[in-house]
């Protein structure tokens, strides 16, 4: 069950778990962002990154217990990603922006966790959902900063798909859509924090 006294966390990555190379020639560089964005583009489908807050919303509105089985497949998900994300040759220089990746998503995987568990901790699922966008904005971030990184030593993607141009593109539209439609979220979060007050046996939420 959710400990109010501390943040939600999966497993913490290392630096020495990443494979780092000292080659941060433009040629490596342009291996792993073509590397990067191919592992982003592999796993956009039905349970991508992100999806879990829908099935979550879903669940929560029809009342449908068996809902929440689907974040199972949204938990593989992040779990495959890192997998692959700590099989790429990181050059040294972007080495730990790729671990803040990592860790994001890895702690994206335990919020997910949480999500599936609500029909057994519904406080829990509450709580980690303020968790979700803070880690999100950081996963963006921490893409920008990779982004920005080759693009300053020279290093552009314009031959094929998959490349990391790609990927990126289809996430700063992600995340354009996302500020948008904070309002709607907000709403959303809104109407679960007035449903789990609604159906729980606590004297109140702890925030």
């Amino acid at each position: 069950l959710y400990d109010s006294n501390r943040d939600i966390y999966g497993k913490i990555y290392k630096i020495s778990d990443n494979k780092i190379t000292q080659n941060n020639s433009k040629k490596a560089l342009k291996i792993y962002g073509n590397q990067l964005g191919a592992t982003m583009e592999k796993y956009n489908g039905p349970y991508s990154p992100e999806t879990e807050i829908i099935y979550f919303k879903e669940a929560i509105e029809k009342n449908d217990k068996n809902g929440f089985a689907k974040l199972d497949k949204n938990i593989s998900t992040y779990k495959n990603i890192i997998k692959d994300f700590l099989a790429i040759k990181v050059p040294s220089d972007l080495a730990s922006q790729h671990l803040v990746l990592i860790n994001a998503l890895s702690k994206f995987m335990e919020i997910t966790k949480y999500l599936k568990n609500y029909p057994q901790d519904s406080i829990g699922a509450l709580m980690s959902l303020k968790q979700y966008y803070g880690n999100q904005r950081k996963f963006v971030n921490s893409v920008t900063f990779i982004f920005d990184n080759l693009r300053n030593k020279g290093v552009f993607f314009k031959e094929q798909p998959p490349s990391f141009e790609k990927s990126w593109s289809d996430v700063k539209k992600e995340y354009q859509l996302y500020l948008m439609s904070l309002p709607k979220l907000f709403g959303t979060l809104l109407t679960i924090t007035i449903y789990l007050i609604d159906n729980s046996d606590l004297p109140g939420l702890p925030f």
